[in-house]
């Protein structure tokens, strides 16, 4: 299934060039001819690959091949690894609209709207049978309030284009309202629930969107206009109801077992779709075989360190990005998340040696693409030990890329997001939200919340304890995901949460101000401004071609 899908991408990909909304190919050139967008939707052939030209722009290395995962950090849960980087970086706070990275990932959300738009506009049912072509507007419109939900996100408002894009004077919109770009997520993703395939029927391709996934989204969607800045406290209602669809849908379920949260990520570190708790991912795969790059940088970046002589294919790993302390102090020892996402160890030439909190090459363990043999020995001694082995699924690791598939959305971030929208909208805890809550504890092997002697029974107190006790639960299930920042923002917490992250820093037994790593790590706590830094300033070049986009104050 997944070959199919690749395959289905790396076609997709030679569409872009004629069909991306990136304004600056507009500017000298005349529009198209009609070849490319109204004769091209014809055939399940053509529209599957279109939709796996959307598709790619997700797994581009701009989003979340690595860019656009990158920009995440700068929180509690972590912050750039590289001390002495000087190019400005969303997640040190030190960024500007000319921001690579800030043109780049909105570049790539609005190609992938533009091409969202262009099949919509264009898709000619009368040439497909039965429910066919509903399905195929609907999956364009899940990949369309996608990127328009990650858009308003990280930007506030955005202008909101629902036309293809045919020429320069495609380029000057304003920025629509908080409101308008949110009803507009909203009515794509419940045409996409209510016309997507279910993840559990026969012809369903795992990595494509699905029915629960955009009730999933709508979830998250609403938790986010609940909160910071549009601060709508009656959508968590909706939150709530959007989650239990998913709940009471009794094909999705956690991955359970002894390892069972270790399984969930050795799948998408082998390519294994597990589509009962994996409702949502972006696919990567060495795509040499098809003379294109369908690989990213998951597992690589933002993997368990490994450094090694570059003659010979080696899992490398690099520290671009590092755990916080604050992480591994939210654990308790036998919660079984805490040796998978923060395992302590690196391997340096031949090498595999335990690491701390603010050590050198600490590093995350969510996305590993390797582990040491003998692992129980090196915790007894610290003992150097050259054997590892491989978990991806090649005998041959690129050094610089993988085809580690990235998780948008689990059934866990469900079951916690119900659990969230349902303490707000009750005013306090329920059974049903506490028991959302426990079979995520479970999972990991940690005791009931509310049990006296293993639990917490005080955070299931009052409506501010467990939403306090969800806040550290969230980072313990989902850290280094993607979601830790937006979830911050949204619930007014970030500068709190930088601040906290500077007293745990210098209130570690390995704080030493004078290290140049220690000052790196500090950078998002000394350059974070509130009034600035919730959201991303408009790129650079997108204010000189759009003269209805002014830059945000501050910029």
């Amino acid at each position: 299934m997944k070959i199919l899908l690749i395959k289905r991408l790396a076609f997709g990909l030679l569409l872009i060039a004629g069909l991306t909304s990136s304004c600056t190919e507009y500017l000298d050139l005349e529009p198209e001819t009609d070849w490319d967008v109204k004769n091209f939707y014809s055939n399940e052939s053509e529209v599957n690959i279109a939709l796996a030209g959307i598709y790619s722009q997700f797994s581009s290395n701009r989003v979340y091949g690595e860019e656009f995962m990158m920009m995440d950090y700068g929180t509690d849960e972590g912050y750039n690894g590289r001390a002495f980087a000087s190019e400005p970086q969303v997640n040190i706070y030190n960024h500007s609209p000319s921001t690579y990275v800030i043109q780049d990932v909105w570049e790539n959300f609005y190609s992938a709207i533009n091409l969202s738009n262009s099949l919509i506009a264009n898709l000619d049912p009368s040439k497909f049978d039965g429910d066919e072509a509903n399905i195929f507007i609907a999956e364009a419109r899940f990949l369309r309030g996608f990127a328009y939900l990650q858009l308003v996100s990280w930007f506030n408002e955005v202008p909101l284009r629902l036309e293809p894009t045919v020429g320069p004077e495609s380029n000057h919109i304003p920025p629509a309202s908080l409101e308008e770009i949110y009803n507009q997520i909203i009515a794509d993703l419940e045409f996409a629930a209510e016309n997507l395939p279910h993840a559990s029927d026969s012809d369903y391709i795992p990595g494509h969107a699905n029915s629960m996934a955009a009730h999933g989204l709508l979830a998250r969607t609403y938790l986010k206009m609940a909160g910071y800045p549009l601060q709508d406290t009656s959508k968590y209602q909706q939150a709530m109801e959007s989650a239990k669809k998913v709940i009471d849908d009794p094909y999705h379920t956690l991955v359970m077992g002894e390892n069972g949260y270790r399984e969930v990520f050795l799948n998408y570190i082998e390519n294994k779709y597990d589509t009962r708790e994996s409702l949502f991912e972006i696919a990567f795969a060495d795509g040499s075989d098809l003379g294109v790059g369908i690989h990213g940088k998951i597992g690589t970046s933002n993997g368990l360190n490994f450094k090694n002589n570059p003659d010979v294919g080696y899992p490398v790993a690099k520290v671009k990005v590092v755990p916080s302390p604050v992480v591994e102090s939210l654990y308790e020892e036998e919660d079984q998340r805490l040796d998978w996402n923060l395992p302590g160890i690196f391997h340096n030439n031949g090498t595999i040696r335990e690491q701390g909190p603010l050590d050198f090459a600490y590093s995350l363990g969510k996305f590993r693409r390797w582990e040491p043999v003998f692992r129980d020995d090196l915790e007894a001694s610290n003992a150097v030990s050259p054997s590892f082995v491989l978990l991806e699924n090649t005998s041959s690791p690129n050094k610089g890329t993988t085809g580690i598939n990235f998780p948008v959305l689990r059934y866990s971030d469900v079951l916690l997001m119900y659990a969230e929208a349902s303490n707000e909208v009750n005013e306090g805890p329920t059974p049903e939200a506490i028991d959302a809550l426990n079979q995520v504890r479970n999972r990991a092997g940690v005791a009931n919340i509310e049990d006296a002697e293993e639990g917490n029974p005080e955070a299931i107190a009052s409506k501010e304890s467990f939403f306090d006790e969800l806040v550290d639960e969230r980072m313990r299930e989902l850290c280094f995901e993607g979601l830790r920042k937006q979830d911050l923002i949204r619930w007014g917490l970030l500068g709190d949460r930088l601040e906290y992250l500077e007293e745990v820093i210098k209130g570690h037994p390995n704080y030493d101000p004078s290290r140049n790593a220690i000052i790196g790590y500090l950078r998002c706590v000394d350059n974070f401004v509130p009034e600035k830094h919730l959201s991303l300033p408009y790129p650079a070049q997108e204010v000189q071609i759009n003269n209805k986009l002014d830059q945000k104050p501050g910029w």
